[in-house]
């Protein structure tokens, strides 16, 4: 999903770090993220062309940077697929690499598994060979990774989706703070939804991969796989701040813990 493609009820779409130190907590555990490993190589491609963060006059067609099909509106399916790997699959470089169909199934298999369900012990995850990580992996086989980790319309009709007509106030952003910190705490990779309803002006998921300060998380940009951002929060306004990036001008995004289950 792209941060210009967006959700509205039957109208619109629904919708470690280089140059950021940053801390983990004493208690992380072994599904956190590792950024530049555990992480894709390739990125979510937006569907708009950019101009000082905001939409330039029209949509980038096929084949206008590079040849071949863009990799667009995946930004949900690429943050939950690197929580999927880090959880319930294992690369071994040591064994052999399958064969494109055999890849192709391994994929799926770990993608089929809830992401909110707990990370596998070592000896029952899905074994993927011949490759030390997932952004080794994803480096070398772009397609057939982006061809298997999942469909990007399916993430639009989540029904944790369907909130974002109900814009969340300041105490409910402080509920979702402490979510993170406590998902953070026990080991648990937090899925992020951030939006700017009804401004369309950011509609993306993210992971947080860090924490930085007292009231910093780092996170991994499907946008901007080689460039983890931080999300900061203002204590005093209880609010999320989210820097400039090329698709973003910066500044108050609201944020939700996302893929936390059927309906959420």
């Amino acid at each position: 999903m792209k941060t210009a493609s967006f959700f509205l009820p039957l109208s619109l779409f629904l919708a470690c770090c280089a140059g950021l130190p940053t801390e983990s907590h004493p208690g992380a555990g072994r599904a956190h993220l590792r950024p530049g490993r555990d992480t894709f190589a390739f990125a979510n491609e937006t569907v708009w062309q950019y101009e000082d963060g905001v939409p330039k006059s029209g949509p980038l067609e096929e084949g206008a940077e590079g040849n071949g099909e863009r990799y667009t509106r995946r930004c949900f399916v690429m943050a939950r697929a690197a929580v999927q790997f880090k959880k319930f699959a294992r690369f071994d470089p040591a064994q052999p690499r399958p064969e494109a169909d055999g890849l192709a199934r391994l994929v799926r298999k770990v993608c089929a598994v809830p992401v909110w369900e707990p990370a596998r012990e070592e000896k029952d995850r899905v074994v993927i060979g011949g490759w030390a990580d997932l952004h080794g992996f994803s480096r070398d086989c772009p397609e057939l990774v982006q061809d298997h980790i999942g469909l990007g319309w399916p993430t639009y009709f989540r029904p944790g989706n369907f909130g974002i007509i109900f814009p969340p106030g300041r105490a409910a952003q402080e509920r979702v703070r402490e979510e993170i910190e406590a998902l953070w705490r026990g080991g648990e990779p937090p899925l992020l939804w951030l939006v700017n309803f009804p401004s369309l002006s950011i509609n993306h998921a993210v992971v947080v991969v860090g924490r930085r300060g007292e009231h910093g998380f780092v996170v991994y940009d499907p946008n901007l796989p080689d460039e983890p951002q931080l999300l900061e929060y203002d204590a005093a306004r209880r609010t999320f701040i989210y820097p400039r990036v090329f698709y973003f001008r910066g500044g108050d995004v609201d944020v939700r813990v996302a893929f936390r289950g059927h309906f959420r």
